[in-house]
């Protein structure tokens, strides 16, 4: 992986186990951003486990704050109720 993001969305093959996307995860939580590209990126791991997939999210802080996109990342969420914000 590059030292900047440059990009917005990456897919990443062929991880099987938590532990190996918890390194991935470790590992892109060290790059920095380009300072003439997206502040945010997402890594879309396809077919983590039987019928789910595995996202990603990491964002710059200007975007929003760890609340904001725990609401926003759980409308992904198969169950979401917006009664668990309120």
């Amino acid at each position: 992986m590059e030292n900047a993001v440059n990009k917005s969305f990456t897919i990443i093959p062929e991880v099987k186990t938590m532990d190996e996307a918890s390194e991935i995860a470790g590992r892109v939580q060290n790059l920095t951003f380009a300072d003439e590209g997206f502040q945010y990126e997402v890594f879309l791991i396809q077919k983590f486990r039987e019928n789910e997939s595995l996202v990603i999210f990491r964002a710059h802080h200007v975007i929003g704050d760890g609340i904001a996109f725990m609401i926003a990342l759980s409308t992904l969420q198969e169950k979401y109720s917006k009664d668990q914000w309120i």
